[in-house]
């Protein structure tokens, strides 16, 4: 996970994804230090931040990025995070054979 020196703090906002979401990391965290605010980020590339949801043709075991879903929802559940982005490059999953 990134974005939380403090792991006390709460996040105002959690970002989850695929390499997508890592690549838009920066720019959600300046946008939230700007603010006075926090961004979690939780994500892995080739991965779905949905739940139900695996990849049959990825870059991992199944089961990874179910699991990796389900920790991020887990994450958002327990600290009562209500700002919450999805981040992926959606056509790559749902076009085509991956």
């Amino acid at each position: 996970m990134f974005g939380l020196a403090d792991s006390n703090v709460v996040p105002e906002m959690a970002l989850f994804g695929d390499s997508h979401s890592e690549a838009l990391l920066s720019t959600f965290d300046a946008a939230a230090r700007d603010l006075g605010r926090t961004v979690a980020h939780i994500g892995l590339g080739g991965c779905l931040p949905l739940l139900g949801v695996d990849i049959a043709k990825g870059n991992y075991p199944a089961g990874v990025c179910e699991a990796l879903a389900n920790r991020e929802f887990e994450y958002v559940k327990q600290r009562q995070i209500k700002k919450v982005v999805l981040v992926a490059r959606w056509t790559l999953y749902t076009d085509g054979d991956y």
